[in-house]
Parts: structure tokens; sequence; C-alpha cells
């Protein structure tokens, strides 16, 4: 949560920070060729972020399988953005996550992908039912400690738009 909120704070991230938030600098660098922006320093919170809060895996080559296991409400997040991408190539995902009272919603942009699905519940919550670009899709449900996720596949074509109703 507190990495989130410095790099959103500056729409970019450091490689490193000081205990009171304050980005690193030129000034301070041990190494005359790192950049403050360098993302080397700052990589193990990249991935924290990137893999675990926004939980985007790339399981295949170019996003073509991957898991998808947002886990915003961890965080006290009800509303989200999240991508991931190779610059090279082109290929990547996005998606737009929201909690409202009684569902979750996730809209996803990615090329043909297959997806295995993990999301994180409200606390107190059960999945009653998952929609697909409207159809129903079966779904079983999991817990990690005291946390329920609803754990279901899909094949994107391009994107899909995903309702859990809790």
């Amino acid at each position: 949560r507190r990495y989130f909120a410095l790099a959103s704070a500056r729409g970019e991230t450091y490689l490193w920070y000081f205990p009171d938030g304050t980005p690193g600098g030129v000034d301070e660098s041990t190494s005359p060729e790192a950049l403050p922006t360098d993302g080397w320093g700052s990589s193990a919170m990249l991935w924290a972020l990137v893999e675990g809060l926004a939980g985007i895996v790339d399981e295949g080559r170019g996003f073509d399988r991957m898991a998808l296991s947002p886990r915003w409400l961890a965080a006290g997040v009800e509303e989200a953005e999240a991508s991931a991408a190779y610059a090279a190539c082109g290929k990547g995902v996005a998606y737009r996550f929201r909690s409202s009272a009684g569902r979750v919603d996730i809209d996803v942009e990615a090329g043909r992908a297959d997806v295995r699905f993990h999301v994180l519940l409200p606390a107190g919550a059960a999945a009653d039912r998952v929609r697909v670009d409207g159809a129903d899709t079966a779904f079983t449900e999991s817990r990690v400690e005291l946390s329920r996720y609803a754990d279901f596949p899909a094949r994107l074509g391009g994107g899909a738009k995903v309702r859990i109703d809790l």
C-alpha cells in the first residue's frame, strides 16, 4: 500500500526512498551511472505491486496464458486500474477492477489469451454467480487463510467483462 502511494504520488517509481517517503535523487546516489528512476533498486516492490497486488502474472509468452488475481481489496482499494505490457512486442493486459455492494466487476483488455482468474472477494462475502461477457461461468471458491477467492478460467479474444455476484 505504501509503495503504491509513493509511486502514484509522482506517477513514477524511484530507485530508492528515504524513510519519510522522499525519493532518492542524483545527489544521494553512490553510483554515477544510476538514475533516480532506475527500476532495478525498486524491482522487488514493483514485482509485489504487479504480481502481488494487481495480480498480473504472464504464465506463457506475451500474455497468451496468464493468471489474474486482483487483490486490491486486501489494501482497502475498491476501484483500480492496472496494466502490464512488453514494450518490445506491444503485448500486454489491462483491466479495471471495481467492488461495490453485492458484486465485483473486472473489465479486461488483452489479446487472445487463456486466463486463470483467482479473484479476492470482499471480507465475509461468497461468490454466488460468475459471468464472463454475460454468460454464466462455472467457478469454484477457494480459501487462502481467512480470504475467499472465486476461481474460474476464461478464454479471451481481445477483452472481457467479468461480473461476480456476491
